[in-house]
């Protein structure tokens, strides 16, 4: 009578292989290393992927920084799918209204920051739009609108 070694490799266990079933023969890949991500057996006894799994491990994963813009923003103008409402842009700037105000001369709507740094910065506290002078930064009102 003769026991199996417990070292012995022939008796090492074999990884267990899934069974393909209800995927279309035209949907698999033949490959041939039984132990490739996502291998299964099908009906003749042939390691197979799917498709879509084999393009996929293919390709590999892209890692993105984790703390990295999901989506860059666009210009306004560049954007030709959805383009932004002129009342929302910033006359100054160009861009959209960031802590929007209107200036009492005109009622023009400008960022905040950029109709507060133009008023300071021109002779005489000059409306950008209609060019009325002494407007003071004080007398600007949230746009809520």
């Amino acid at each position: 009578m003769s026991f199996m070694n417990s070292q012995d490799k022939s008796c090492a266990p074999h990884k267990h292989i899934r069974k393909c079933a209800g995927i279309p023969r035209s949907f698999l890949v033949e490959v041939n290393d039984p132990d490739r991500k996502g291998v299964m057996m099908d009906s003749s006894g042939k390691y197979v992927i799917p498709v879509m799994d084999a393009d996929a491990y293919a390709i590999g994963k892209k890692e993105k920084p984790p703390f990295s813009p999901q989506n860059e923003p666009s210009s306004p103008s560049s954007s030709s799918s959805d383009p932004v409402p002129a009342a929302l842009l910033c006359l100054i700037c160009k861009d959209l209204l960031t802590d929007a105000v209107m200036i009492p001369c005109c009622r023009s709507s400008y960022c905040d920051e950029c109709i507060r740094t133009c008023l300071l910065e021109s002779d005489g506290h000059l409306c950008p739009t209609c060019r009325q002078s002494d407007v003071s930064p004080d007398s600007l009102t949230a746009n809520t609108v």
